[in-house]
């Protein structure tokens, strides 16, 4: 009786071990899983909170903005911008009417005159009648729905010898200046809220000092693209008029040797003809100064001639009283 009773206490002790050992074991692997999802969990938020610190703000994704940066508009959405400029070099022989023609050419397009440099007559022409051929130079901003228009009708004001046209296509630096402008305002608003929750005075002069670097590129960038917007949206026509004799002749066609010749004698013949004109011309009125002159020489030579023969008579008189 003993023997079993001792037997089934074994049996009961080893059972009772083999229970303990197993709910250790349980506890221990449930605990190790609590603790590897806490871990990962706890990943999880860190990641998070690091995505959140990186993740630029909603100002920076374009959805603020208003008109937003160049990478985050469709495509399609953008204006080009293309600055129209355009020289002329124009002569004509009715010079007051090609100067009024070239008010009302503006008129007619809306534009408006930028500067302008007109020579006058002289003196000289007006009281002797030289001839002096005059100059201007006319900046003329014209609305670019009209460019093409007023450039076509520069034939009118007279002879066109040249007319140089440019396109200058700014597009790309136009809207990388804008995008760079969003971003400086987007700075500037951090940079002022940052000024907001300084606590020492270091910190402020520091963040003051950024912000007035971040302000000065603002303004600088805005009055670059206010002046772009205007170059663009105004066109240029620089226009040179000079006053001539006689217009250029336009060639048609290429012209033989011997015509090249005959041109250039008959050129040749011209110039010395107006040569000897504009001699004359000179000649005549310069003649009440050349008798003046004569007269003057004539009435010197005269009065010298006088008194070389008193001179001479009193010599002769000296001489024969002396004889005598």
């Amino acid at each position: 009786m003993k023997r079993k009773f001792l037997q089934c206490l074994c049996v009961a002790i080893i059972v009772a071990l083999l229970f303990s050992s197993c709910s250790a074991s349980k506890g221990s692997d449930s605990s190790s899983s609590l603790n590897g999802a806490t871990s990962t969990e706890s990943e999880n938020v860190s990641l998070s909170m690091d995505e959140a610190d990186s993740a630029p703000p909603p100002e920076e994704t374009g959805e603020e903005i208003g008109q937003g940066s160049l990478s985050e508009k469709p495509d399609g959405d953008f204006t080009e911008k293309i600055i129209y400029s355009a020289n002329a070099n124009i002569e004509t022989t009715e010079f007051d009417q090609t100067v009024d023609n070239v008010y009302t050419l503006v008129d007619t397009y809306g534009g408006y005159i930028e500067s302008s440099y007109v020579t006058g007559k002289d003196y000289r022409e007006e009281f002797y009648g030289y001839q002096s051929y005059r100059y201007a130079e006319f900046v003329i901003r014209v609305p670019v729905q009209g460019y093409g228009s007023l450039t076509g009708e520069l034939d009118t004001l007279g002879n066109v010898l040249s007319i140089n046209e440019i396109s200058d296509n700014i597009t790309v630096k136009f809207y990388d200046s804008q995008s760079r402008l969003d971003t400086y305002k987007i700075e500037e608003q951090r940079l002022l809220a940052m000024l907001e929750k300084a606590e020492t005075v270091t910190d402020m002069i520091e963040i003051e000092s950024r912000i007035s670097e971040v302000r000065y590129e603002i303004e600088s960038l805005e009055s670059l693209l206010r002046t772009w917007q205007n170059q663009v949206d105004y066109s240029t026509v620089t226009i040179s008029i000079n006053e001539v004799r006689e217009l250029t002749p336009k060639v048609e066609r290429e012209r033989s040797y011997w015509q090249q010749i005959w041109d250039g004698l008959r050129d040749s013949v011209r110039s010395i003809g107006r040569f000897f004109k504009d001699l004359f011309m000179g000649f005549v009125i310069s003649l009440p100064v050349v008798i003046t002159v004569a007269l003057g020489a004539t009435a010197i030579i005269l009065i010298i001639k006088r008194i070389v023969k008193v001179i001479k008579m009193k010599k002769l008189k000296k001489k024969d009283d002396g004889e005598s």
